[in-house]
């Protein structure tokens, strides 16, 4: 019924970035996402671990495996990069840190078999290699419904972001649905990002309300960076309007993609046509 993929990669600075990703996916009666990275020590955050020696994935090429159950929301792992190859600068400290927002899942930590061309031929030695993997599972009646949220972060040293949470929203309906998404992102900067990512498949064009952030959006999907209650940068796509405190962006027509920058004077609009700007400075008493 649904099978679809959203995977937003935002810039911080002209060095660090980090990729929101949603995947959302309705059929069957067990879902399964898995996250492999490099070379690389795998570690946890807010996750009960328990060893087991139950293969979860039968003929995955996999070992070594812990599972935590219905972990709390904002649960983390870290790659902490090796470099075998010895491509990068002496000293160098690379990290990726994915976050997950997933509701309703279980964990599973492992280990994953891979191929190096030296592996092509069988070796006398008879090494082989494996790298950490993540898997995250649902499971429930058929036909599921299973949407996973996440947030990768790769860095060198100390991460820029300081905190991530996920955001209640409401399209006047009454019920929320997980598969609308909304992430508070703080960075250490002092800056902090709302990303909105709504279901099309839920119908049309939706008016969402983002609790605690009086933001008013109209659309699939939008990207604020503010400081403090000032908008710094907004960008949104398949979408009419958006309101943040005091301002208003509102368009003729649904554009596929509109960007605004308002940390310049002028020529505000970097993409998009007949946008309307509107800022209502509150009035001093």
């Amino acid at each position: 019924k649904q099978y679809e993929r959203t995977a937003a990669l935002i810039d911080v600075d002209d060095k660090n970035f980090y990729v929101l990703d949603i995947f959302r996916t309705v059929a069957g009666a067990a879902h399964y996402k898995f996250v492999y990275g490099p070379y690389a020590t795998l570690t946890t955050s807010n996750l009960n671990l328990q060893p087991t020696d139950k293969d979860p994935v039968a003929g995955g090429q996999l070992r070594n495996f812990a599972i935590a159950t219905n972990p709390p929301t904002g649960w983390s792992a870290e790659w902490n990069v090796e470099d075998r190859l010895h491509l990068l600068p002496p000293k160098t400290n690379v990290r990726m840190r994915y976050t997950d927002f997933s509701q309703g899942v279980d964990v599973i930590t492992n280990e994953a078999w891979t191929a190096t061309m030296t592996q092509i031929e069988p070796r006398p030695d008879k090494i082989e290699n494996w790298i950490p993997c993540l898997i995250t599972r649902k499971t429930g009646p058929s036909p599921l419904s299973s949407t996973f949220v996440s947030v990768l972060e790769p860095f060198e040293g100390r991460s820029v972001i300081k905190r991530i949470n996920r955001v209640p929203l409401d399209d006047g309906s009454g019920e929320h649905s997980d598969t609308d998404v909304a992430l508070c992102i703080e960075l250490n900067s002092g800056d902090r990002d709302l990303l909105i990512i709504a279901d099309r498949e839920l119908g049309g064009l939706r008016h969402i309300d983002v609790h605690g952030w009086y933001v008013d959006f109209q659309g699939e999907w939008c990207w604020l960076r503010c400081h403090r209650n000032r908008l710094k940068r907004v960008a949104m796509g398949n979408a009419l309007s958006v309101s943040f405190h005091h301002t208003e962006i509102d368009l003729s027509e649904e554009q596929p993609l509109v960007e605004v920058d308002f940390t310049k004077r002028t020529n505000q609009v970097v993409d998009g046509h007949d946008v309307r700007i509107v800022v209502n400075e509150p009035v001093a008493r």
